[in-house]
């Protein structure tokens, strides 16, 4: 089902790409727009002026006192990093919990690039680009000591590869249902060569069907057609978040969201992101890393995990990859195990 033909059709540049010197971005959808559709939620959206665009971040302020905390061990400082499609609404349940086991840290996630109310860039969505975003946000923090990392799928994947890049800026990395360990063959070749996924880059050639690409995209990461509940509006009332009907959303209402996810699901290591995670294990150690995973994912799996390096894992029974948002408090509760024992 090509549900995506609606939308005007926008390609970001590969990585092989010459680019001319442009800071152009697509604009993200504005707050109020967002909350007029789903209320509340998320605290109010800090913005950074970069290179690339504008992007957004949430902070989830202490509730109480660090000195009414506990132990020195307790975490302080956690940023949370959503998955391709999903922006940082969709883990506001999860942030909510630990929140609530945490009263004295201080929470913060992220829209990344082309998601939610950050701006699309007009550049390649490898991961230095989402990195560098990563490290924009922390310098704004202004967080002076290491913080914990919470990556849920393509956030997993990127987590990874930040602490490999940045490890004396982390303490701990929970992978929740991370991409990156797949590898591209799960595509078929014959879908590589047309919608422009062969590997190296040079072997894509200008008959690319690219409509045919973000279609594709999108059917596989949904498993088929985007279908959103009749009673969304009715959940969303309850304060509950709608992860189909946040997806549509952004469909209908982020001019460059759609080209980012094709994007980052070619160029942004949702597969093969192997060696990050290796390096991770070796930069931290395994007893820093913890993944978190359903235990019917097709994405990735306690194997996928060990395979890596991530020994420390937690499977969660009869869920599957949106365990982050529908089984919440077996998430949170494996979290607050994993840093109890720092």
């Amino acid at each position: 089902m090509a549900y995506q033909h609606h939308l005007p059709l926008v390609v970001i540049p590969r990585p092989t790409t010459a680019l001319p010197h442009d800071s152009s971005a697509i604009p993200a959808p504005t707050e109020e727009s967002m909350v007029q559709v789903f209320g509340k939620l998320l605290p109010p959206a800090t913005y950074l002026t970069t290179p690339y665009g504008r992007a957004a971040y949430y902070v989830y302020p202490p509730r109480t006192a660090a000195s009414e905390a506990g132990n020195n061990t307790t975490p302080r400082r956690i940023l949370m990093i959503h998955g391709v499609q999903t922006p940082a609404l969709g883990l506001h349940p999860l942030a909510t919990a630990l929140r609530n086991l945490y009263p004295a840290a201080e929470i913060a996630s992220v829209d990344l690039w082309g998601h939610g109310l950050t701006d699309t860039p007009l550049a390649p969505h490898v991961p230095a680009l989402f990195h560098s975003l990563i490290d924009t946000v922390l310098e704004a923090l202004q967080w002076r000591e290491p913080v914990h990392l919470v990556g849920y799928s393509f956030g997993g994947s990127l987590a990874a590869g930040y602490a490999a890049l940045q490890p004396q800026k982390i303490a701990t990395v929970v992978f929740v249902a991370p991409a990156g360990l797949l590898h591209v063959t799960v595509v078929p070749e014959e879908m590589r060569k047309k919608y422009g996924m062969q590997e190296p880059l040079e072997d894509n050639d200008n008959d690319i069907d690219e409509l045919g690409a973000r279609d594709m995209t999108f059917q596989f990461l949904e498993g088929g057609a985007l279908v959103v509940p009749n009673d969304w509006e009715a959940s969303v009332a309850r304060g509950e978040v709608v992860a189909p009907a946040v997806r549509d959303w952004e469909l209908k209402n982020h001019a460059g969201h759609a080209a980012s996810v094709v994007a980052v699901f070619r160029d942004g290591q949702v597969f093969g992101n192997f060696a990050s995670f290796r390096t991770a294990v070796e930069n931290l150690g395994q007893d820093k890393l913890l993944g978190i995973v359903g235990e019917k994912d097709e994405f990735c799996g306690e194997r996928n995990l060990a395979d890596v390096g991530v020994t420390r894992a937690v499977v969660v029974s009869d869920a599957g990859h949106g365990l982050v948002r529908e089984r919440v408090a077996e998430v949170a509760a494996a979290i607050k195990q994993f840093w109890g024992l720092k």
